[in-house]
Order: C-alpha cells, then structure tokens, then sequence
C-alpha cells in the first residue's frame, strides 16, 4: 500500500477507534464515525486527501450497508458521475457549509468504491444471509 493510501486508512481507523466506545453494532460505529469525520471536516474547513476519501469511505460504506438493496447500484453510478462534475465545476461546486467543497482527488474516487464494497459486506453480514451469487450470463 502506497503511503497516500496508507494515511487515508490510518485516518479511517482513528475516526473508528474514537467513536468505538459504547456502540454496538458495526454501523452505528460507521455511522458515528463517519459523522465525526463530516463534523470536523466542517468546522475545521479540512480539505487534505486523507481526511476527505476517508469521509467518503465512511459515508459510502455507511449508506451502502444500511440500504443495500437500494443504494449499490445508485452509488455504483452515481459517485463516479459526482467526481466528474465536482472534477469540472471545482470552486463552483455547491457546499452545505461555509467551507469549499472539497478538491478533487482521485483517491476519492478509489476510496468511495472500497466503502461500497465493506458496506455490502455489512449489509449481509448484519442480516446473518450470504451475500447473493454472482453467475455468468449464460454460465
């Protein structure tokens, strides 16, 4: 693992760690941790790389192993074509504080697809099912 992408997981696991104390279930911590990453990202205006792909992370991982059957297929597509116009508008992006969106990073992109794929294995882990079988059209 490259040191960028070492960083953004020891970031993700020091959110997990701080908010681990008292929660019982894997996505109350994910969800717990994910708002305490949005929650400092937000007052303190962070934009470095680790801390933003481990906020997408968390909310991806988070949304994706609450409504699985739902949201996977939506995210699967929809976060890409958000890089994209986040990548093409930059400064002009809307934001839900008073701090600038966050800038692009590929490693977003990255990070947001590994949060899908742990919050699927939530999803079926919480649920005591198999995740489904993928087959081969045909096969």
């Amino acid at each position: 693992m490259d040191s960028m992408n070492q960083a953004i997981a020891d970031k993700i696991n020091s959110y997990i760690a701080y908010v681990s104390y008292g929660r019982s279930t894997r996505s109350e911590l994910i969800e717990a941790a994910f708002y305490a990453i949005k929650e400092d990202r937000q007052e303190k205006c962070l934009d470095d790389v680790p801390t933003t792909s481990a906020e997408h992370y968390l909310f991806a991982r988070m949304l994706v192993g609450k409504y699985f059957l739902m949201l996977a297929p939506v995210c699967a597509v929809g976060f890409p074509v958000y890089d994209v116009l986040k990548n093409i508008l930059g400064d002009y992006m809307p934001t839900f504080s008073d701090c600038p969106a966050s800038s692009y990073d590929g490693h977003h992109t990255l990070w947001k697809a590994y949060g899908v794929s742990a919050g699927s294995s939530d999803y079926w882990r919480q649920r005591s099912l198999p995740p489904p079988k993928v087959t081969r059209y045909g096969g």
